[in-house]
């Protein structure tokens, strides 16, 4: 995630996009979508509610930065977009955060 802000960061400055930042790009979302789903069976496991009220807050935000992320190549008459909604990767660095903080209180 931080290095997905990076890459974000960078491209918002430069104003393009190269194929090594796209191709970790693509990576950072492969590692979101494995942790989306894993997340989404185990609140779906606890109840229905916990995992509709899990797809519509971390699913909205994976399928934002998805979606922004896949676009970039595509572009728009011919030209590669540079941007996307990668900052959105700001909110699975604050999850990992909430995760540490709980480990260290249970403890």
């Amino acid at each position: 995630s931080c290095v997905q802000t990076y890459i974000f960061c960078q491209r918002t400055v430069s104003k393009s996009v190269g194929t090594l930042s796209f191709c970790l790009e693509i990576c950072a979302c492969c590692l979101y979508g494995l942790d989306f789903f894993l997340g989404f069976m185990q609140h779906n496991a606890a109840s229905l509610s916990r995992g509709l009220s899990f797809l519509c807050t971390w699913g909205v935000v994976n399928c934002l930065l998805f979606s922004s992320v896949l676009y970039i190549p595509i572009g728009r008459g011919g030209t590669i977009t540079w941007g996307s909604l990668s900052f959105l990767a700001v909110l699975h660095i604050l999850q990992a955060w909430h995760w540490v903080f709980f480990a260290a209180k249970a403890t």
